[in-house]
């Protein structure tokens, strides 16, 4: 009889072992490969919404308010559920409903209380945007933004009456003018410190070791809550970026990304800002300040 030619069980099962570890070597790449791609399409987003608020400012004179969502995460009711800013257009103020905070007002059912306000899209023609109008970041999250409220005591040349909003009010920039700097929002390195972080200081020490930009300077922010979409998976530093009422809590971190493991916890926020000397310069480069 002649004798049949073929693979024993043991090396199918080999064969199969081998086989599956280079599909899985394969699919981890290709998923590394796509993460790659999203943050730096993230990355690349947030400048382009940068760029946006700059030219912005050029055609206005001004910064514009936050969008608002007043039925998170949906935001499909209420009045204020737009992708356009929300703001009072007399005084300048990022109000809308009896409702008053730098970030807009986004609020939720659920914590967190306050989310922090939406990139307005609409106002400021940028895409692309969700079913919504939302702005939205690679993985399809909504890009947060939040805008200087406050002043710093002593700093526009001809002081303007208590509480005059200036950063998003046209008038008031060019009669206060270029002396002008905002006095709330401040990105910290991290918010593992001893002592704690306050509304108004990134803790740590000696004092000034945990901050990366100053209320001095800063006068918008606009993140991404990254691939894991502010979910409750991050650590303390993701929380810190989602805390607060706006005008309770304007203090942000940032840092590069890091696992669920390292101090602080996961983070994979990306953020880029907008400085008070850029804010000024767009302003005289346009003619809407001498």
């Amino acid at each position: 009889m002649k004798r049949s030619c073929g693979f024993t069980l043991v090396e199918l099962a080999i064969t199969v072992f081998i086989l599956a570890l280079l599909i899985s070597g394969l699919l981890y790449t290709l998923t590394g490969q796509t993460e790659q791609r999203n943050y730096q399409e993230t990355r690349l987003r947030l400048e382009r919404a940068r760029e946006a608020l700059l030219g912005y400012v050029a055609a206005n004179g001004r910064l514009p308010c936050p969008a608002r969502c007043s039925n998170w995460p949906t935001c499909d009711a209420g009045a204020y559920a737009t992708a356009d800013e929300v703001r009072d257009p007399t005084t300048g103020k990022c109000i809308g409903g009896g409702v008053e905070d730098y970030y807009g007002g986004t609020l939720s059912v659920g914590p967190p209380l306050a989310i922090g306000g939406l990139l307005p899209a609409a106002t400021i023609g940028f895409g692309p945007t969700d079913a919504r109008g939302y702005a939205v970041d690679a993985w399809q999250n909504r890009i947060r933004y939040a805008v200087a409220k406050v002043r710093a005591t002593g700093t526009c040349g001809t002081t303007p009456p208590a509480g005059t909003i200036i950063f998003t009010h046209a008038g008031n920039l060019k009669t206060y003018g270029m002396a002008c700097q905002p006095d709330d929002l401040l990105i910290c390195k991290t918010s593992v410190v001893a002592p704690a972080m306050s509304p108004n200081s990134c803790g740590g020490a000696p004092a000034g070791a945990n901050q990366i930009m100053s209320q001095s300077l800063v006068v918008a922010i606009i993140f991404s809550t990254g691939k894991n979409g502010a979910l409750g998976t991050g650590g303390g530093d993701e929380a810190a970026n989602l805390d607060g009422g706006g005008n309770i809590d304007p203090i942000f971190v940032y840092h590069t990304p890091q696992p669920a493991g390292a101090p602080g916890g996961e983070f994979d926020d990306q953020f880029t800002w907008i400085t008070v000397g850029e804010l000024m310069g767009r302003l005289v480069a346009s003619g809407q300040l001498p």
